[in-house]
């Protein structure tokens, strides 16, 4: 069920097969918390990067490609659906994505 990446790249940090078995063992229900208690450092705000930025920035998050809103957002996402999750660094976010992905991105892969 459950996918491993055909490759990482650089900039991209996956979370593979032997991670969500853990998740299970945890009991979490929502994909926040399975993220909060398996890649915390993914949810970590990156700091100010700009004098005109209000604060610091909070990666994007991303589901089967479309953007889906912000992390906090994550927290109404069953854990059961995903099939994979993945970190991208902001550069590698911008590239694919476009401006504004100062903080990067979470892309979440959901099982058909």
């Amino acid at each position: 069920m459950i996918r491993r990446p055909p490759r990482s790249t650089q900039g991209v940090s996956s979370a593979a097969s032997d991670v969500y078995k853990r998740q299970r063992d945890t009991n979490t229900q929502t994909v926040y918390d399975a993220i909060r208690r398996l890649r915390p450092q993914w949810l970590r705000a990156r700091g100010r990067t700009s004098i005109n930025a209000a604060g610091p920035d909070e990666p994007a998050v991303y589901v089967d490609g479309t953007r889906y809103g912000a992390l906090n957002d994550l927290g109404r996402m069953d854990v059961n659906q995903v099939t994979r999750a993945e970190f991208v660094d902001p550069l590698e976010a911008t590239t694919r994505f476009g401006t504004n992905h100062t903080g990067g991105a979470i892309l979440i892969f959901l099982g058909s």
